[in-house]
């Protein structure tokens, strides 16, 4: 025994209903106190973040299919609510079909996004300047590792597209040494 008994429910509806968001019913899991409509805080505050029950499946941008968010992974856990890409895209995500060699060779060694020259002996330990290969149409948007759709980018321009389809001149972050106007 516990050495205290357990907290009678302080409303009679909080003893009948289940959980706002999972849908347990108090007899699966023991509320913590009799006056509440979720089982767990972990409950409490997915509901409120998705505006209402968290959501069970979501489509991969890529290719339509129905990705089903309640799947258990290898870890016991379901599937995050912000995934875009269904497995097989996901594994093909990192399937480059052109490097950023090949794309300098292709296209010169300007840069897809600010139309600065990209330095292309510097590495990834050399800072932001170094090169990288950039989705013109992002992955995340629908877009594809095809060839048309990769251009040559400076890593820093590339992480200040981020996933949008174009970036003002503006928004690209400054250089090492560079004055910025304000």
């Amino acid at each position: 025994m516990s050495g205290r008994d357990p907290v009678p429910f302080k409303f009679k509806w909080a003893s009948l209903s289940p959980c706002k968001n999972c849908g347990r019913s108090p007899d699966e899991v023991e509320f913590a106190y009799g006056f509440r409509e979720f089982c767990s805080s972990n409950c409490r505050v997915a509901y409120v973040m998705y505006d209402g029950p968290r959501p069970t499946s979501t489509k991969c941008v890529a290719c339509d299919i129905v990705i089903d968010l309640n799947e258990i992974g290898k870890r016991g856990q379901r599937r995050q609510t912000t995934v875009k890409l269904c497995r097989p895209c996901r594994q093909d995500y990192s399937k480059y079909k052109m490097s950023a060699r090949e794309l300098a060779k292709r296209d010169g060694t300007d840069c897809g996004i600010c139309g600065e020259p990209v330095d292309m002996t510097l590495t990834r330990a050399d800072g932001l300047d170094c090169p990288s290969v950039d989705h013109i149409m992002p992955r995340s948007r629908g877009g594809s590792h095809d060839p048309s759709n990769l251009q040559l980018a400076h890593l820093r321009c590339n992480m200040a597209k981020s996933d949008r389809v174009s970036l003002s001149p503006a928004l690209t972050a400054p250089r090492r040494g560079e004055v910025v106007a304000s």
